[in-house]
């Protein structure tokens, strides 16, 4: 697959925000302010979170290490645990998504919000941080402070 045939360029402002609109898609990704903002709407088959995150990863305009916002919150789709480890394995076999840093954003108490923290529970051994929140302010922010690496 020819992954930058994949991507539309949809819009570029002041504020460089580029919107990549993978056609017919449910899952799209933004640069905003060094952050990969994703979203997905209705329901996002498994084979288009491969897809978008192929594309993302072949994307000249990705800075690493990655720091990245999936707002989930205008989705109903709640991948089962097989497809969320699947993905996983699938990201960590790519140096670009090595220490990336995810801000999960979903309503508090919703099926998504406990699909992020799984997510992020799963990810830490393939060397991703993920965080879930309901806010996307305080996701960005959380984001954009510099990490605090432990040894």
């Amino acid at each position: 697959m020819n992954l930058f045939a994949c991507i539309n360029l949809v819009s570029l402002t002041a504020t460089k925000t580029v919107t990549k609109n993978i056609a017919g898609m449910s899952i799209n990704y933004y640069f905003e302010n060094g952050l990969a903002v994703f979203t997905a709407d209705g329901i996002s088959p498994y084979e288009e979170f491969i897809s978008v995150f192929n594309c993302l990863s072949h994307d000249p305009s990705a800075a690493t290490p990655l720091k990245i916002i999936f707002d989930t919150r205008h989705t109903d789709y709640a991948p089962p645990s097989n497809e969320i480890k699947s993905l996983i394995g699938h990201l960590g076999k790519n140096t670009i998504y090595l220490d990336s840093r995810w801000a999960i954003v979903a309503y508090r108490n919703s099926l998504q919000f406990g699909v992020g923290r799984m997510f992020g529970s799963l990810a830490e051994s393939h060397g991703i941080c993920s965080e879930t929140f309901s806010d996307i302010d305080v996701a960005r922010s959380w984001l954009l402070q510099p990490e605090n690496k432990t040894v």
